[in-house]
Parts: C-alpha cells; structure tokens; sequence
C-alpha cells in the first residue's frame, strides 16, 4: 500500500465556553479522519489517520492515487497536477457560467466582495477582463494538456472533475474505472511536465 506518512497535529485541550466544556475542534477531524479509514478500508488507528489526514484523502481519485501510488513524493505530484486542473475547470466556470458545478451552487445568492485593506503583498490588481482573459488562459492551457489524451482519458479526467460518470472507489478499494482515471491522470502529468519543460 502506497500510503505516505503524513504530520498530524495533537490534539487541544477543551476550553470553557458558555459555562462548559467546548468539544475541541479536533473531535470533528478525529470523525473524519475516522471515517476516512472506513471508506479505505483500515482500522481507525493512530498510523492511519495520520496517513489519511492530507487532502487527497478526502477524493475518491486521491483515495486511489494513496492506493496506487508507491511514495508520498509520486502522490504529492499528482494531486498537484489534479488540483490546477481543477482549479482552472472552476474559476473558468465561475467566470464564465455563473456557477461553479457543484449542487449547491446553483441556490447561493451572489453576495458582494467584501471590501478591506490588505497590506500584503497578495493583492491581486488585474481587472475583471484580466481575470476572465487568464481565466480564459488557463482553461484552454488545461484542454490543450487534454488533447494530447485519448478519447476516453480526456472524458475519464473530465467526469472525476465534475463528480460524475462510473465511480472510481467503491467498496474500499478503487474500482476497474478508477484505475483507468488514475492512468489518465498520470499520462496528464507527463504532458504538462513535457510542454513545462518546453
């Protein structure tokens, strides 16, 4: 089993609020991380919920890539290749469409931003039409990585993004399906990794 070992903060002392004792905010993670380890398959111990504490643990193509994968470093680089391709999925989305794919979405009222002063040096200045153009950009970066890409690893990539399609992990293990994603995400990131080096 290919799963990384991973840091896991201790737990925090309880704290009075309101006259008791507050559950730390630990005691949600410990149920998720509990619950991690039933989807996996493992035994809720103390090795496996530091195991499955990162945040690929929580996708059904990252359950499969910790399975399938031989080291944290092989992980580590997938789940980054993952994480812009979603990313430019969901921005060029949101810019474009209004919504974001999720279910929820399409109830939540927009809401305006918020207006404050950051005095760090994370201040995004680009216009609207410069988001949009590098919305835009970026989208058609990811679809030009895709077109180097069969047929069916473009729509196995696009289905795992959008949450739809045949699962890839099901009875805690990755499914038939879900090992042909994975093998599609690792032929994605040999393309992006050729065209960077470029």
């Amino acid at each position: 089993m290919g799963i990384p070992d991973l840091d896991v903060k201790t737990p925090a002392k309880p704290h009075r609020s309101g006259g008791r004792y507050a559950k730390p905010a630990e005691d949600l993670s410990r149920t998720v991380l509990e619950d991690r380890c039933r989807r996996f398959g493992l035994a809720a111990g103390d090795w496996a919920r530091k195991a499955l504490a990162g945040p690929e643990a929580g996708s059904p193509i990252g359950m499969v890539m910790l399975r399938e994968l031989p080291s944290h470093e092989a992980v580590a680089r997938l789940w980054s290749v993952w994480q812009g391709f979603c990313a430019a999925e969901r921005t060029y989305r949101a810019r474009y469409i209004g919504q974001t794919g999720d279910p929820k979405g399409a109830s939540l009222a927009m809401v305006p931003d918020a207006m404050q002063a950051d005095t760090g040096h994370t201040i995004d200045i680009r216009t609207a039409a410069q988001r949009d153009s590098d919305a835009v950009a970026a989208w058609m970066r990811w679809r030009g990585y895709l077109g180097h890409l069969s047929a069916e690893q473009r729509t196995a990539i696009c289905d795992a993004e959008r949450n739809t399609g045949r699962p890839i992990w099901q009875d805690r293990a990755p499914t038939k399906h879900g090992l042909f994603t994975l093998e599609a995400l690792l032929a994605l990131a040999d393309v992006t990794e050729r065209k960077a080096r470029k």
